[in-house]
């Protein structure tokens, strides 16, 4: 199926935020308190890491690379 330019705009937009939130959330796994904690958000991360191929998998785009990222000290806190 052909996409249309607007839907691979979406899709593109879509992957620029999973790829954000799997960093976000391994940053924040990295810098958690305790293990418990950790263990939760590198879960969450490894779903966004899901979507995102799901995404480029079924628009039909390479799956782009996950950039560093630092975790906010406040979220890092929690």
């Amino acid at each position: 199926m052909e996409l249309s330019d607007q839907s691979k705009d979406f899709c593109r937009q879509a992957m620029e935020t999973e790829v954000s939130n799997v960093a976000y959330y391994l940053a924040v796994a990295a810098a958690a308190s305790n293990k418990v904690v950790g263990a939760i958000f590198k879960r969450i991360a490894k779903h966004e890491s899901e979507h995102l191929s799901l995404i480029s998998k079924m628009c039909g785009m390479e799956k782009p690379a996950l950039p560093e990222e630092k975790a906010l000290e406040s979220a890092a806190e929690h």
